[in-house]
């Protein structure tokens, strides 16, 4: 109907040459606009593609103290499956390097930095794709990791921070193997090699507080599984409140207040024997030291391990520790 008005309109006004003249506005309107419609498309999928404004809001946060920056939080939200791919293209461009020299061996952590970098610490839907394509190019020498990173502002943070929670667990190692003779030999391997953290026989307990709310300085929840290698709570004992008072302090910044018991006391006085597993005396003379245990009741239990480290008369407490049977 408005077209139909339009035209009316124009053939009234204009007469049949100017109609004639306004079709042809009109049709240059119309691929005027078929040619925007084109170019929004293209411009979509480059940034679907490549990542255009590829480093996003971070899961990092950077401080500094002069001229030297650090890193004060790094949320770790790297997925299974980002981890899986990744450790992947490691192990199998590690086999491949080992028999063709043109083949790049990738690094799985660099790998993770970036694709982190890119997607401002988050491993969305595609992410599994992403690094699969980022290897195969690394993999075959088209591209390298430094050009890909050079202008990502906090790829460097992400490969310092995943590498300090990954690094080790990947990389060489030897292993015994039976022969077919039934000959026991070491054998070079290239894989997994991190193992559990707690000894094997060594009581522990764990805790899985993850996603609970925690203050570590910079009010962010915990994302972590504690566990514990003993059961209880650490003691914090001083004689004077000043010294105390700074260990609260420093306690308070490293956001480990709540694991804590502070005590105001003269060497373990006052301190129970029960669930003890050890006890650290240390930045103190070997003859204060010795004063502490023999004050305490229960210095003798056979229970508790003992760490000490006399700064002054280190001899006179060796001494006294054999006197008294300790090993």
């Amino acid at each position: 109907m408005a077209a139909h008005l339009f035209s009316y309109i124009a053939m009234r006004l204009t007469g049949r040459y100017g109609m004639q003249y306004l079709k042809k506005i009109k049709k240059a309107i119309l691929v005027e606009s078929i040619l925007l419609v084109s170019l929004y498309s293209v411009f979509m999928t480059d940034i679907l593609r490549e990542g255009v404004g590829r480093e996003q809001p971070q899961a990092v946060e950077v401080g500094s103290v002069g001229e030297r920056e650090y890193i004060k939080w790094v949320d770790f939200n790297v997925s299974y499956e980002a981890l899986c791919e990744a450790y992947k293209w490691d192990v199998e461009t590690y086999e491949e390097a080992q028999e063709d020299e043109g083949i790049v061996h990738v690094d799985w952590i660099e790998l993770l930095a970036y694709a982190g970098a890119r997607h401002g610490g988050k491993f969305p839907s595609g992410t599994v794709s992403e690094i699969a394509r980022t290897a195969e190019k690394l993999k075959n020498g088209e591209t390298t990791m430094k050009e890909l990173a050079g202008d990502m502002e906090y790829y460097a943070y992400y490969l310092e921070a995943y590498r300090a929670v990954l690094g080790g667990y990947v990389g060489e190692y030897e292993i015994q193997k039976e022969t077919e003779e039934g000959k026991i030999e070491w054998k070079k391997c290239y894989g997994l090699k991190a193992f559990s953290p707690i000894a094997k026989g060594f009581e522990y307990n764990d805790y899985d507080d993850f996603g609970a709310s925690r203050s570590y300085g910079y009010s962010r929840p915990h994302l972590g599984h504690d566990m514990m290698g003993q059961v209880g709570t650490p003691i914090i004992a001083d004689l004077n409140e000043k010294p105390l008072e700074k260990a609260r302090r420093e306690a308070q910044r490293r956001g480990l207040s709540h694991r804590l018991e502070f005590l105001q006391t003269d060497g373990l006085t006052g301190i129970s024997p029960e669930n003890l597993g050890a006890v650290i005396i240390a930045g103190m003379g070997g003859e204060t030291i010795i004063h502490i245990l023999e004050s305490w009741p229960y210095s003798q239990d056979q229970g508790i391990t003992w760490l000490l480290q006399p700064m002054t008369k280190a001899a006179r407490l060796r001494v006294w520790l054999w006197e008294h049977g300790f090993s």
